[in-house]
């Protein structure tokens, strides 16, 4: 299983809570750092995962999908339960 970055902008003052629960429902095991970015533990692949939420979105949102390394790093003001998370599933 590899872990991958969401980021989305989602243009308008719409409803999305359809979408964020598309992307738990497709996670194995998730972590939401920023208001739009989220990293899911996923067994497919990025154009699987945009896929999967596409149906999600209106036509003029922005979706990236992007596979997440070890090389990986962050501000110590991110929440300490998004820390914690990061280093259990990122920097294994």
């Amino acid at each position: 299983m590899a872990n991958y970055l969401i980021s989305y902008d989602l243009i308008g003052d719409k409803d999305y809570e359809k979408l964020f629960e598309a992307i738990k429902s497709i996670a194995n095991g998730y972590s939401r750092p920023l208001k739009s970015v989220w990293i899911i533990g996923h067994k497919g692949e990025a154009s699987d995962i945009v896929n999967a939420l596409s149906r999600y979105i209106d036509n003029n949102d922005k979706l990236f999908v992007t596979l997440v390394t070890k090389d990986t790093s962050w501000t110590k003001t991110l929440k300490d339960s998004t820390r914690e998370w990061l280093k259990k599933y990122i920097w294994l």
